[in-house]
């Protein structure tokens, strides 16, 4: 059974996704998601939304979406459905191709703002009533003479209140139908349904009668009913797609208030949604991209505490691993990741993602992280300078045979990890340990030649380019393969003296422009005194996660492990940080497992006086950025 709507339902979905989530801070960049989830990835013939900001919206506006490029090609106009300064909801072509996209907002023939999303023939979300693509759906009910709306509008912090809706209607059962985008390429034979529990094959599933809008028919379960009234879940799982080998799709829960069995009407409150560290977040920074709080798993820690006290706790999205070249790479292509995999394994027995942390070089000290056989290559150049009171060789990142080498591992990590489903995000780090500065400055500026510290930053530039722009090629091969690709992030970092903020920034404008997620590691105490009196931040995170807010996940990982006694001159205590950096839209925190100590392990020397402090400001975080399932 397929079932048409009415016009004036149509244009109330249209507006209510069209003013919802505007945060785009810049006039170039735009963020490109699926219009009910806000995931950053759409379909053919499916509804997007564009973020951005000082859109252009009158009939002079074209959106192309074309064939990454540079420039980019083969592109095929979209309809545009709605334009608003802040955003632009259009459906996607039918004839586009299942790849990495550039989405571009064309304006009397000049583009004016571009992004990239990935293209798959699934995309599938749900309509709801508060635009997050959960909670009470933006749906009706049918009972096989008259449609109507599971809600009703009220003076609630909501705006609506649900409407109770009878599971039977006569001799037969009562119907949900359900709008959304991104299924209609969908094997309708393969979509999983279950209604309270109770498992369900819908009447119908695939494209409405509006261009781009989906919808499905879910019969209610007979077995349903209960005394009073009652809140249920709704869960759908799209399993495939003709032609499509990605495989399972995450499910999708949405709720409507089911009547009682003798007819109650008196729907209970809507449960507030607890934030998953598994869904999009509308609110954050990139609702669609990794969020959390994430162990750090430095090498050689130890990781007793973290699986007798961490793994487990709710607030705690997983763990970040730190993938060492020289530990994995064992020369002639050959490598062994089974440390790696045995590390994320533990996690995902938890219910937890991972993230990786590559390391090419060590993180100060000795050289362990880059193999022998790079080191000991004939063209391979290097700098030594004092660093931290001992003498260090570092490689010059640029030049000789280093770069290449790199780039060949970094290859082979993107083959393993780059579309692997447990995966949340990679970061490479592009000089010393997960960081992005060049190590060694004097040094290598005499070897290369430049006399002056500008010089030299346009060639550490063009370094970053270069190894983000590789990077992301590779990222876009893995969508164009299987579909889906882990987020790639970078980080942010200054040298010299003076300080070269203009470098983090461009580091922090590359990222954007290429997708990638930023950050810092050296969130401090200082940061919150800088920002009060107007000074940078380290590196300028302040300044830039103000200006990519809607665009791109924004990460931060303090200096060092934090002092809960909040002693001047030190880290500070993640009582004040975490506060700090979520006010400046953080949405992913890197957290020292000593720091997570103090909070769950009572081993730890600080627990007794500080582990209310830790546990309180680690559980408001999470109760922002993503709350973990219990298992």
């Amino acid at each position: 059974m397929r079932v048409r709507y009415p016009l004036c339902l149509r244009i109330a979905w249209l507006a209510a996704a069209s003013v919802v989530g505007a945060c785009g801070q810049s006039t170039t960049p735009l963020a490109v998601v699926n219009a009910a989830s806000y995931v950053s990835q759409i379909s053919p013939g499916g509804i997007a939304t564009a973020f951005g900001s000082d859109l252009p919206t009158d009939s002079n506006t074209v959106v192309n979406i074309c064939t990454p490029g540079n420039p980019p090609t083969s592109c095929t106009p979209a309809t545009v459905l709605a334009a608003f300064p802040n955003q632009i909801n259009l459906l996607v072509p039918d004839s586009i191709a299942v790849s990495d996209a550039v989405v571009q907002v064309v304006h009397s023939g000049a583009v004016v703002a571009s992004g990239s999303v990935p293209v798959s023939i699934l995309s599938p979300a749900v309509f709801t009533v508060d635009n997050t693509g959960a909670g009470i759906f933006n749906g009706q009910s049918y009972d096989g003479g008259q449609y109507d709306a599971v809600y009703t509008v009220a003076n609630t912090p909501l705006g609506i209140v649900p409407r109770a809706v009878s599971p039977t209607s006569g001799s037969g059962p009562n119907v949900l139908i359900l709008y959304g985008t991104g299924w209609r390429n969908a094997n309708p034979a393969t979509v999983q349904l279950s209604v309270g529990g109770m498992q369900v094959t819908p009447d119908y599933a695939g494209p409405s009668s509006y261009p781009g809008l989906d919808q499905l028919n879910v019969p209610i379960p007979s077995g349903l009913a209960a005394q009073a009234a009652q809140i249920v879940n709704v869960s759908i799982s799209f399993l495939d797609a003709p032609g499509s080998t990605t495989g399972a799709y995450g499910t999708r829960t949405v709720q409507f208030c089911l009547a009682g069995a003798a007819g109650d009407q008196n729907c209970p409150a809507v449960p507030a949604p607890t934030p998953s560290c598994a869904e999009p977040l509308p609110g954050l920074a990139a609702p669609y991209a990794p969020h959390g709080i994430y162990a750090l798993q430095f090498p050689g820690s130890d990781l007793v505490p973290v699986t007798k006290y961490i793994q487990a706790q709710p607030t705690v999205c997983g763990g970040n691993l730190f993938v060492v070249w020289s530990a994995v790479d064992q020369g002639n292509g050959n490598y062994n990741w089974t440390s790696i995999d045995s590390q994320m394994n533990q996690w995902v027995q938890a219910g937890k993602k991972v993230n990786l942390i590559v390391w090419g070089v060590s993180d100060g000290g000795t050289n362990n992280a880059t193999p022998s056989y790079v080191l000991n290559n004939p063209n391979y150049q290097s700098v030594m300078c004092q660093d931290s009171g001992a003498t260090a060789q570092y490689p010059v990142y640029y030049a000789g045979s280093y770069q290449a080498d790199y780039k060949t591992f970094i290859q082979a990590v993107m083959n393993r990890y780059g579309g692997n489903d447990n995966v949340g995000y990679i970061r490479f780090g592009l000089s010393r340990g997960g960081e992005a500065y060049p190590t060694c400055l004097n040094q290598m500026m005499a070897l290369s030649g430049f006399s002056t510290i500008g010089q030299f930053d346009a060639q550490w530039e063009n370094y970053i380019t270069e190894m983000t722009q590789f990077q992301k090629g590779l990222q876009t091969q893995i969508i164009a393969a299987g579909g889906r690709a882990v987020q790639l992030m970078a980080a942010l970092n200054q040298y010299g003296n003076p300080v070269q903020y203009s470098v983090a920034d461009f580091e922090a404008t590359n990222a954007k422009s290429l997708g990638f997620g930023f950050g810092s590691q050296g969130l401090s105490a200082s940061d919150i005194n800088n920002y009060d009196a107007g000074q940078p931040c380290a590196s300028d995170w302040c300044n830039a996660f103000e200006n990519g807010y809607g665009l791109v996940p924004l990460e931060l990982q303090t200096i060092a492990a934090s002092d809960p006694t909040d002693a001047p001159g030190g880290t500070g205590t993640l009582a004040k940080l975490l506060p700090f950096a979520l006010g400046l839209h953080a949405q992913i925190f890197e957290v020292y497992i000593q720091d997570l100590q103090v909070a769950y392990d009572p081993t730890s020397p600080n627990f007794a006086q500080f582990s209310q402090t830790y546990q309180s400001v680690f559980q408001q975080t999470a109760s922002k950025i993503g709350l973990a399932t219990a298992q």
